[in-house]
């Protein structure tokens, strides 16, 4: 599920559309929104072992116990309940995000540390996992799955990616490839370039609300009228978040034959507009360091201020051949 739409039906004049937030109604357990239990945080116990003497001998048969343990939960007349001891029982991390497939993609520790995952496949497989970072935070497109398709309805409706490449699939090349079988190839002079908002999460609860009718027959009297839900029950896309210092790094090779140290014929043009349209940031990465088995690397650090509304990044091709970029990334400078 994502922010464009997605996943999405055909029908049968191809028309792609959001089947939770642009139909009536829809089955939440289609789409994995409900049906699934999920662990939502991760407890450790702390307490002293019931050894203390270090020079008497150790059974790993027997010792290694807890001195004293307090279960969890409570055992009473009305069910079981969690007892919140913050003493012994220390949560560790809490899952705040899952994808359709029902993969988890983000969670945080006690520290409010973020740590986020990218799949890719379908949604089934991971491309990229990123510490200390939030999922709408990241950017990773290694060119790899753009004709990976698992249904009648993938031709017409190809769900959206996190950050999607498919206007220009046409340019994705197989003849060069830093990782991989694939990279985008951009020809002589011209330019491909991907745009994101810049927005601060949306950590509210999702909602989902069911709206019940009556209807008087022999059979049944009430409805299923419609099924609300809040927006950000779909997962956001790339948006980073203002106020941050960020990183954008990639492979580079010139279709030329390599006959210097460093590829002069290509730049990446990162621009930061913020909400009245006005350029907050303006910078022309080229790339750096050795020239390894034909690729150059991009890394480039920016900032994204407190009144940021929109990134772009545009790969450019300066010279008369044809330029090929692959593994691109974008992440927080903390971020690894």
């Amino acid at each position: 599920l994502d922010s464009t739409g997605r996943p999405n039906n055909c029908d049968t004049t191809k028309t792609c559309y959001n089947p939770i937030l642009d139909s009536k109604s829809f089955n939440p357990y289609v789409y994995g929104l409900l049906g699934n239990f999920r662990a939502n945080k991760s407890y450790v116990y702390y307490g002293a072992r019931k050894e203390e003497n270090p020079l008497q001998a150790t059974d790993i048969r027997r010792d290694g116990t807890f001195k004293d343990f307090k279960p969890f939960w409570s055992f009473g007349n009305k069910g079981i309940s969690p007892n919140y001891d913050t003493v012994k029982w220390v949560w560790n991390s809490e899952l705040t995000m899952f994808n359709g497939k029902g993969l988890e993609i983000e969670n945080k520790d006690p520290l409010g540390r973020f740590n986020s995952g990218l799949y890719g496949y379908g949604k089934t497989l991971p491309v990229a996992v990123i510490q200390n970072s939030r999922y709408q935070e990241n950017a990773f497109e290694g060119f790899e799955d753009y004709d990976f398709v698992s249904g009648i309805c993938d031709t017409a409706c190809q769900p959206a990616r996190h950050w999607d490449f498919s206007f220009f699939k046409y340019y994705i090349d197989a003849t060069q490839h830093h990782t991989g079988k694939y990279s985008i190839r951009v020809n002589a002079n011209k330019e491909i370039g991907l745009g994101a908002n810049v927005k601060l999460p949306d950590d509210t609860d999702p909602k989902m609300r069911f709206v019940i009718g009556a209807e008087d027959t022999c059979i049944h009297v009430f409805t299923l009228d419609s099924i609300v839900v809040t927006p950000n029950i779909i997962l956001p896309n790339f948006q980073p978040l203002p106020g941050k210092k960020m990183v954008f790094s990639a492979w580079v090779k010139e279709g030329d034959v390599c006959s210097s140290l460093n590829y002069a014929n290509n730049a990446v043009n990162i621009v930061v507009k913020n909400s009245s349209g006005g350029t907050d940031t303006a910078i022309v990465a080229k790339p750096s360091g050795n020239i390894i088995e034909g690729w150059q690397r991009y890394e480039q650090v920016f900032p994204l201020s407190a009144t940021a509304a929109s990134l772009s990044v545009v790969l450019k091709s300066t010279g008369t051949s044809a330029v090929y970029f692959d593994d691109l990334r974008i992440h927080p400078f903390n971020a690894n």
